[in-house]
């Protein structure tokens, strides 16, 4: 007999939480930070239909705020520096194989 542990759901303020922590400090110490965490909590009430639904689009717009105020990716980002130099490699080998060969 195997017994399946069916695992805890997260809440949504824990999933929340974790959202806000990818941004900035100062956005996650902020207003509507703290609406998002408020509207999270009221959400794990578990409240009637229509609520659920008016407070679910209130977080996902508080969260989608949020993240349109982050800064731009730094264009000194180690990262982004590898992935072009990626780019640029792997265009390189396409275009020497579309090349037709010498003397052929």
């Amino acid at each position: 007999m195997v017994v399946i542990m069916a695992k805890r759901p997260i809440s949504v303020e824990a999933a929340t939480r974790r959202d806000l922590a990818g941004l900035p400090a100062e956005l996650r110490k902020g207003a509507i930070a703290m609406g998002a965490l408020t509207l999270a909590r009221a959400l794990d009430d578990d409240p009637p239909g229509r609520e659920r639904t008016m407070l679910s689009r209130e977080l996902r717009q508080a969260v989608m705020a949020l993240w349109d105020r982050c800064p731009p990716a730094l264009e000194d980002d180690p990262g982004a520096e590898i992935g072009q130099r990626r780019e640029a490699r792997m265009t390189a080998k396409a275009a020497a194989r579309a090349e037709p060969a010498p003397g052929g």
